[in-house]
């Protein structure tokens, strides 16, 4: 307790309790302690007369920074079903050294969340990822691996439990056949592949302190942690047979193309828009081999019969 005989007052340990705990209860009100010097309806103070002038010594007194900290860490602990769905992305965080402020600055909300009956992991999670894309800042190295972490664990849960349309075996599809989507896929910008990711993480690039992005020492495995105009652009699908989602880099207009794909445009106009985006004229016939090797991942479909065998193709 810190001013509190300077205040010429005997602080009540069952008053400065109430304090604490109304607190931890709800910790958006810890900010709006020292702006009201008031006391308040939930026990903590009288409201008027000495017991505003003991709430306002307590509120003085207190360390409220320390107990907004505390306050992050218990949520923190209460935030253990998530551990399953974002190990990266809360490894990141604590490598960081930022779990106990972010967490702080969470704790006003999912004490609101809580409060409308114990949340699911659906909705902690939907809260808690919304909170940190608001939160973090893209510009700050540490900040952005976070924020990385986050959209690759979040695309792999959305797609463990997305419905995929099913997939039939195409036919021998011609340049006037029209592909459509198929299974569970997603296309994601990243800043980094899933295996560089992890590696960064448990790695010192991360760490409070840890040397710019562009001073890291040369002849290390990986890039540096901020995110360069080549990032990789993953594809992420989900193996119906095994439910298992994988990954893989592929060329951005490999995935420009995969978003084209509506299950209404041929062959034919899906080259003109791709020409079109290129400036370089697509051969319809070339894109075709292109979209029959997304059949192999069973993430394209047209109707009929195994497709003839994949080549190599100018278009992607």
């Amino acid at each position: 307790m810190r001013g509190a005989a300077e205040d010429g007052l005997v602080l009540s340990a069952p008053r400065v309790h109430a304090y604490i705990a109304a607190g931890l209860a709800d910790p958006g009100t810890i900010g709006t302690w020292p702006a009201e010097r008031t006391g308040t309806d939930d026990g903590t103070g009288t409201g008027g007369g000495a017991g505003r002038e003991a709430d306002t010594a307590i509120t003085r007194a207190l360390d409220l920074d320390g107990l907004r900290r505390f306050a992050g860490f218990v949520t923190m602990v209460r935030q253990n079903p998530l551990r399953r769905v974002l190990p990266l992305t809360l490894a990141a965080l604590a490598r960081a050294d930022l779990e106990i402020e972010v967490f702080a600055d969470y704790a006003p909300l999912f004490t609101r969340l809580s409060r409308r009956g114990g949340p699911d992991l659906r909705l902690r999670l939907t809260a808690f990822a919304g909170f940190l894309e608001g939160r973090l800042a893209a510009d700050d190295p540490a900040q952005a691996l976070v924020l990385d972490a986050l959209g690759h664990e979040l695309t792999v849960e959305r797609l463990r439990h997305a419905t995929g349309e099913p997939f039939t075996a195409p036919g021998a599809p011609r340049a006037d056949s029209v592909p459509r989507p198929a299974g569970a896929h997603a296309v994601r910008e990243a800043l980094h592949h899933p295996r560089t990711l992890k590696e960064l993480i448990e790695s010192d690039a991360v760490a409070p302190g840890a040397a710019p992005a562009d001073a890291v020492a040369p002849g290390l495995a990986y890039p540096a942690v901020r995110r360069d105009e080549d990032g990789p652009t993953l594809l992420y699908w989900r193996d119906e047979g095994t439910q298992r989602v994988h990954v893989t880099e592929i060329t951005p207009l490999a995935g420009y193309l995969l978003g084209l794909v509506d299950g209404r445009a041929t062959v034919e106009e899906l080259a003109r828009r791709l020409g079109a985006a290129t400036g370089e004229r697509c051969d319809p016939g070339g894109l075709l081999t292109v979209l029959q090797g997304f059949t192999e991942l069973r993430l394209l479909t047209f109707t009929g019969a195994a497709p003839p065998p994949i080549g190599e193709s100018p278009c992607v």
